[in-house]
C-alpha cells in the first residue's frame, strides 16, 4: 500500500506543477497578447494619421476589414463531388461559399461515417492517402463537406462506390 500510496502521490505532486506551469504560461501570453494588440492599435493609429489624405494605404499596414467585417458564417456545402478511384481523388468544382478548407468523409457498410482528411487551404481536391483501406466489394458512400474556422458545412452530394 506504501508503494501505491508514494506512487499517487508523486503523480499528484508532477499534476499539480504541470497545472502551474500552465497558468504561468497562460498569463506570459495574455500579456504578449496586450503588447500585440497595443502595437497594432498605435501602427493603424499612426497610419491613420500620416495617410488622412488616402485613408486606402492603411490597409497596407494592416487589413482594417477585419475590424469592419461581420463574424464568419458556417460555410455553404459543396455543391458538387467527384470520386476519382484510379488517383484516390474526391473533389469539387468550387469551394462552397464561406468556405477555406474540404473535408473528405466516407460511410462504409453498416459504419458511421467518419472524417478522412481535410484538405489544404483553397484546394478543390483531396488525395485519400494510402494508409486509409477500403475493403474489396464492400460499397462506401463519399462526400465532402465545407470548412471554416466558424465550423462545417452541410454534406455535400454523395457518390457511391463499390471497392475493387
Amino acid at each position: 500500500m506504501t508503494t501505491f500510496y508514494t506512487q499517487a502521490d508523486a503523480l499528484r505532486d508532477f499534476q499539480g506543477n504541470r497545472k502551474t506551469a500552465l497558468d504561468a504560461g497562460r498569463m506570459d501570453l495574455e500579456a504578449m497578447r496586450k503588447i500585440a494588440a497595443a502595437t497594432l492599435y498605435a501602427m493603424v493609429g499612426a497610419g491613420m494619421g500620416v495617410w488622412s489624405a488616402t485613408p486606402e494605404m492603411v490597409d497596407t499596414l494592416f487589413d482594417v476589414n477585419l475590424l469592419r467585417d461581420p463574424a464568419q458564417a458556417i460555410p455553404a456545402a459543396p455543391a458538387d463531388t467527384t470520386w476519382v478511384p484510379a488517383t484516390r481523388t474526391l473533389s469539387t468544382t468550387a469551394m462552397p461559399a464561406g468556405a477555406t478548407r474540404l473535408e473528405a468523409w466516407r460511410e462504409g457498410p453498416g459504419g458511421m461515417p467518419e472524417r478522412l482528411v481535410i484538405g489544404e487551404r483553397g484546394a478543390l481536391a483531396i488525395v485519400i492517402p494510402a494508409n486509409i483501406t477500403f475493403d474489396v466489394g464492400d460499397l462506401y458512400q463519399l462526400w465532402l463537406l465545407g470548412r471554416n474556422s466558424k465550423g462545417v458545412s452541410a454534406p455535400g452530394p454523395k457518390q457511391s462506390w463499390e471497392a475493387e
